[in-house]
């Protein structure tokens, strides 16, 4: 590894020891060189730090132990003590295809004010997980974006506004790190993120796999209130700020709330006794998406499936929990 690496790869991990050997396998196995693998153990209480250790000969990975102060403090320290031209996240449970970093660094083309976009795709977790049997699709040139384009793909959800799948110039997180204590982050920043910079690129590859794994934030099986409530905030934030942004985009802000309150209540575990407030906040959650539901349904941009979705959570919530219990367990592999 040279003194000053192009890029610096930030992975956080916390207590996801069965993750280690995957991810870290497929970060080690880039085929571009000009890069440093930070791993940051954010205080971790099983064998995650042991296992980090065995890929500690490898002379692109540095290993760095701190304690717990969660997903965002953990990847601002890693921007703290990167040396890289330009970032990118990886989640400790995801793998990245070989040609990942390639793929980002030849559609960077070395400019500064430019962020690259990949695509990802979903993998159910296995704890045999083999990272070089996944086949990873190429479709077609890469696609420049203005910034108006870039708010409306995340608005209409063809762009995850995950920190993952990503490569920005190392100032933008330097100046603009991620907000230490929240859950959700990632959508509260993206679009702090999109207004920090002038040109977007998409590569129209599934390069990055992102893990559905039980016990994950996004696949909990528990809740609170405080979690609703911090998925809330960030619905509101990430609408907010992409209509001061570009304010003619009303259509595509509704449907990414509507979209977001879906997801909420898609947090709540079935088959369970809800505590009082979140039950609570869950009618409150699902009166909000009945009030956006009628501009959503004139909007042809969206599609028929997710206005579907909507009308079926607000008019036979029970139903649609049945529905999507089926769906995470077939379709997404998640129990």
């Amino acid at each position: 590894m040279q003194s000053t690496p192009l890029v610096s790869i930030i992975v956080a991990f916390y207590n996801i020891e069965s993750c280690v050997r995957y991810c870290m396998d497929s970060l080690t196995a880039q085929t571009f060189d000009d890069c440093e693998i930070i791993c940051v153990d954010d205080g971790s209480t099983d064998g995650t730090g042991q296992l980090l250790g065995q890929y500690s000969s490898d002379p692109r990975v540095r290993i760095v132990h701190k304690p717990n102060g969660g997903l965002s403090d953990a990847r601002n320290y890693g921007v703290s003590i990167s040396m890289g031209r330009y970032i990118t996240f990886v989640d400790g449970d995801d793998i990245i295809a070989p040609h990942y970093l390639s793929s980002l660094v030849n559609a960077m083309e070395g400019r500064d004010n430019r962020m690259v976009i990949s695509l990802e795709v979903s993998m159910p977790y296995s704890a045999t997980f083999d990272p070089e049997k996944v086949v990873w699709s190429t479709q077609g040139e890469p696609l420049q974006l203005n910034r108006q384009q870039v708010v409306e793909e995340i608005l209409y959800d063809r762009i995850h506004p995950g920190a993952y799948a990503k490569l920005a110039p190392r100032e933008v997180y330097l100046n603009h790190p991620f907000p230490v204590g929240c859950l959700y982050e990632e959508i509260r920043t993206i679009m702090t993120f999109v207004r920090a910079l002038e040109e977007f690129v998409i590569i129209p590859s599934t390069i990055y796999g992102y893990i559905m794994r039980d016990g994950s934030i996004t696949w909990s099986k528990s809740i609170s209130v405080n979690r609703l409530e911090q998925y809330q905030t960030a619905a509101e934030t990430i609408t907010n700020d992409a209509l001061d942004i570009c304010p003619g985009l009303q259509e595509a802000a509704q449907y990414q709330k509507a979209l977001l309150y879906t997801r909420m209540h898609s947090q709540l575990p079935v088959g369970v006794v809800l505590p009082q407030d979140v039950k609570e906040k869950d009618d409150e959650i699902r009166g909000t998406l009945k009030s956006l539901i009628p501009q959503v349904k004139k909007n042809k941009a969206v599609p028929l499936a997710s206005k579907w979705r909507m009308q079926l959570l607000v008019s036979a919530p029970y139903l649609y929990d049945e529905l999507y219990t089926l769906y995470r367990k077939k379709i997404k592999g998640v129990q």
